[in-house]
Formats: C-alpha cells, sequence, structure tokens
C-alpha cells in the first residue's frame, strides 16, 4: 500500500474516533443540562431554583443568573443567605451542582 494511502486511511480512522468522541461529549453535556433542567425547575429545596429566578433564570425575587456556571453558583451557595436551605439537597462540587451550573449556563 503507498504511503499516501496509508496516511489517508490514518486519518480517516483518527477523524472518525474524534468525531465519536465530540458526540459522545456533546450527549453528556445535553444530559447534564436535562438534569439540572430538571433541579433548577422542580426539585433543589422542593421548590426548585426558578421559584426564586424564574423559569429562564432572569431573575424575579432573586437576580438574572444566565449564563452562571457551576462555580457561581458554589460561591452563591457560601455567600448568600437564602440559598442555604438548598445545602443538604444540592452539595457543592456535587452532581447535581454541576447539572445546575451546565444548565443555568446553557440559558446565557
Amino acid at each position: 500500500m503507498s504511503k499516501i494511502l496509508t496516511s489517508t486511511f490514518a486519518f480517516a480512522a483518527t477523524v472518525g474516533l474524534a468525531l465519536t468522541m465530540s458526540t459522545t461529549s456533546v450527549s453528556a453535556n445535553e444530559d447534564l443540562i436535562a438534569e439540572g433542567k430538571i433541579i433548577f425547575e422542580e426539585t433543589a429545596g422542593g421548590v426548585g431554583c426558578a421559584s426564586c429566578h424564574g423559569m429562564d433564570g432572569s431573575g424575579d425575587i432573586g437576580p438574572d443568573i444566565r449564563g452562571y456556571d457551576d462555580l457561581d453558583v458554589s460561591a452563591a451557595f457560601n455567600s448568600v443567605f437564602e440559598m442555604q436551605f438548598l445545602r443538604g439537597d444540592i452539595g457543592p462540587g456535587s452532581r447535581k451542582m454541576k447539572a445546575v451550573g451546565a444548565y443555568i449556563e446553557s440559558l446565557g
């Protein structure tokens, strides 16, 4: 087999692997966002984050948080007294926190 043909196959295999990895990553992120949406809208603290931040995160009782990520949400957990009741339900650094952060970030 020629060097050009061998290189072409190697490139195609590499690109195929990269596309598969990218698709898997996107799918995992979509799953995380979907999980975060449920927590945000319904389950966080038994009332959902939306009860204070609005269904679209644009603010209501609480501020506009669209575009925030899980680190921003964790920081709020540590500094905003009104969010303390959520600590038992969504711990900083937990999968739930990452999910909520992914969902909120997707809004912005």
